[in-house]
């Protein structure tokens, strides 16, 4: 892997997304830093992602922000009272999302030669949008920007607010965009896509729910569900960007039942970590 360049691609899945910060520590151990020319990413997987690419492509302060998630719990991420306002429409901000971006060095990113494209939903078109670090707006309100940019992808409907950029609302853009890639490919050996098993349509006629909290009525586009990108679909799509066999994913072999966007069990995310690692480190020792 000395030789090849990669891009990385961090799919959405809340709390599942801890599976990626062990397959980020596998591809800081055995891709040089220098060799990772571009990630995109989308909710969970853009926190783990601007993390990652802030503290100088070294995942182990991720891994250990996840353990300590773990430790204390569900609670380290979601305020319940916070969690139950913005069910029915309050609109009351994460702290705890937002004291995680505290630590988090836009600059550091910004000015970082990988790309870092994150992806948003816009709430007045109901489009995913993507923005690109370098690209990101005015110079005197980039770092503030981003870490908005940052804030919004993260934002799930119905437990977080949306974010107020530029006129308009954004909130968690839940799919990926590998049109996004087009630009770049020529440049790129391989890429990874790192999936916690969670880039799925919920909203199949089967699964539909028949009650949508107020708090995620707005995001869902009223009676018009919201639009999520069908893996396969995606994936194909990619292939044919970037050509046959650049591209491989990575996902969990195991099912951890209590471990969902916003919920888990004690040990499930130690064990995501670690299959993470282990299932990365496997796939690029084969390549």
């Amino acid at each position: 892997m000395n030789k090849k360049k990669i891009g990385v691609i961090l799919l959405s899945g809340g709390c599942k997304c801890a599976f990626q910060a062990g397959a980020l520590k596998a591809i800081e151990k055995h891709v040089p830093r220098e060799n990772i020319r571009y990630l995109q990413a989308a909710s969970g997987g853009t926190l783990n992602a601007a993390k990652f690419v802030s503290d100088g492509f070294k995942a182990t302060p991720l891994v250990q922000l996840w353990r300590e998630v773990e430790k204390l719990g569900v609670s380290r991420l979601f305020d319940l009272t916070t969690v139950v306002l913005n069910q029915i429409g309050k609109d009351k901000p994460n702290k705890r999302v937002e004291e995680l971006l505290q630590n988090i060095d836009a600059r550091k990113i910004i000015n970082s030669n990988t790309r870092l494209d994150i992806v948003v939903r816009n709430l007045r078109t109901n489009e995913a949008e993507l923005f690109s670090s370098k690209n990101i707006g005015t110079k005197d309100n980039e770092d503030r920007r981003l870490i908005k940019l940052i804030l919004a992808s993260a934002s799930i409907p119905g437990v977080m607010p949306s974010v107020h950029i530029d006129n308009n609302d954004y909130c968690d853009g839940f799919v990926w965009i590998p049109e996004a890639l087009e630009d770049i490919k020529d440049t790129l050996d391989l890429i990874l896509v790192i999936d916690p098993e969670h880039q799925v349509d919920p909203f199949t006629p089967e699964n539909r729910p028949a009650f949508i909290p107020a708090g995620s009525w707005k995001s869902l586009g009223g009676s018009n569900y919201i639009y999520f990108d069908n893996l396969k679909k995606s994936l194909r799509m990619l292939e044919m960007i970037v050509g046959q066999g650049k591209n491989l994913v990575i996902k969990p072999v195991k099912t951890y039942p209590n471990l969902t966007v916003v919920t888990f069990s004690k040990g499930e995310i130690s064990d995501s970590i670690e299959q993470g690692y282990m299932l990365t480190t496997q796939a690029l020792q084969r390549i």
